[in-house]
C-alpha cells in the first residue's frame, strides 16, 4: 500500500484467474492491517488461498520464488530490479511494470505491463495458467541459462556511468567521486 511499490495495483487483478489457486504476497516490511484485510476480501470472492509473509530472510525468499509459478512485481520505481532476477534466476515466471531500468537489466526475460491498468495481465495469467507461455524466456528455461553475473553487472554498471551527472549527494570523507 505504499507509491513505491505499488502494492495496491493487487486489487486490481481479475481474481477469476486466481480461482482455487494460492497467492502468496510477500514484502519487505509489515502492512498496514486495512491493506491486508483489502487484499484478503478481493481475493477471497474466488476461493483463492491467500498468504502474507513480511520480513522474510533470502532463504524463504527463494522457497517461494522456486515453488512460485510467476511473480507479479508491480513496483512503480526500482533501482536494479533484484526480486525480478532473483525470481527469474529460480525459474519463475516475471510479470513487472514496464520500466527501462528493467529491460536493460532482464531483457526479454519477463512479461512486462503496465500495472497501472493491468492491460495484459489477465492475458499473460491465462497463458501461464495453460502452460503456454511465449516469451523467448519462461519458466521452462530459467535465466541462470541466458544471463550472467558478468552481463547484469556490465549493465549496471553501463546504467551507472550513463546516469553519473544525475546522481547529487555528499562525498563521504576518504572516498572520491572518480
Amino acid at each position: 500500500n505504499d507509491l513505491h511499490k505499488n502494492s495496491s495495483s493487487l486489487l486490481n487483478l481479475p481474481v477469476d484467474l486466481f480461482e482455487n489457486m494460492e497467492l502468496k504476497m510477500v514484502a519487505g516490511q509489515k502492512i498496514s492491517p486495512e491493506f491486508e484485510n483489502q487484499i484478503l476480501q478481493h481475493f477471497s470472492k474466488k476461493n483463492v488461498n491467500v498468504s502474507i509473509e513480511t520480513k522474510i530472510n533470502d532463504k524463504r525468499k527463494f522457497e517461494i520464488f522456486s515453488s512460485s509459478k510467476f511473480l507479479f512485481f508491480p513496483s512503480a520505481f526500482e533501482g536494479f530490479g533484484y526480486p525480478p532476477i532473483e525470481a527469474l534466476y529460480k525459474g519463475c515466471m516475471v510479470i513487472c511494470n514496464n520500466l527501462a531500468n528493467y529491460k536493460e537489466t532482464l531483457g526479454g526475460a519477463p512479461y512486462y505491463t503496465e500495472c497501472s491498468n493491468l492491460a495484459n495481465v489477465e492475458e499473460i495469467l491465462a497463458k501461464s495458467s495453460n502452460d503456454k507461455l511465449q516469451p523467448e524466456y519462461n519458466c521452462d528455461f530459467p535465466i541462470k541459462k541466458h544471463i550472467t553475473i558478468d552481463r547484469a553487472s556490465l549493465n549496471f554498471a553501463d546504467i551507472l556511468y550513463r546516469n553519473f551527472n544525475l546522481i547529487t549527494g555528499t562525498i563521504l570523507r576518504g572516498h572520491s567521486a572518480t
